[in-house]
């Protein structure tokens, strides 16, 4: 494979560089800046580190059209590329933080579970650490 390149690894899915995939989804829902900052990146990015910042940016203000579209990103990565299954858990953790901050529950609990079936210690470690679980 040459450096950059995407390959087919699947009829719906891609493998390549994580900054061009992030790039590319990022592009679909206009969030330019974020384009510039994947193509500008010098070093590697990964898929459950951005995932944690997207959240982190969403839930600023949840209620903003940019929370939404970090959180389409998200789920299209799952979509659309081959992720490992760490970093699939820790996208679907991260997807469940920004619908819970939008007082979605349903989709919360659906992405909740789908976490804790592929990584359920860390999940379990993450919700004891993280207030948008707490009860008010």
């Amino acid at each position: 494979m040459i450096s950059g390149d995407i390959d087919d690894i699947g009829e719906n899915t891609h493998e390549g560089d994580q900054r061009q995939i992030l790039s590319y989804l990022c592009g679909v829902y206009k969030l330019n800046s974020e384009v510039e900052r994947y193509l500008n990146m010098s070093s590697e990015a990964s898929y459950w580190a951005e995932s944690d910042r997207f959240a982190m940016l969403a839930l600023e203000n949840p209620t903003e059209e940019d929370a939404e579209k970090r959180r389409q990103v998200l789920e299209d990565l799952l979509k659309y590329t081959k992720v490992r299954p760490k970093s699939e858990g820790i996208i679907h953790y991260n997807i469940a933080r920004i619908a819970k901050a939008q007082r979605n529950e349903e989709e919360a609990n659906k992405h909740l579970e789908e976490a804790r079936k592929i990584i359920p210690e860390l999940v379990k470690t993450r919700i004891d650490l993280d207030p948008i679980w707490k009860k008010v």
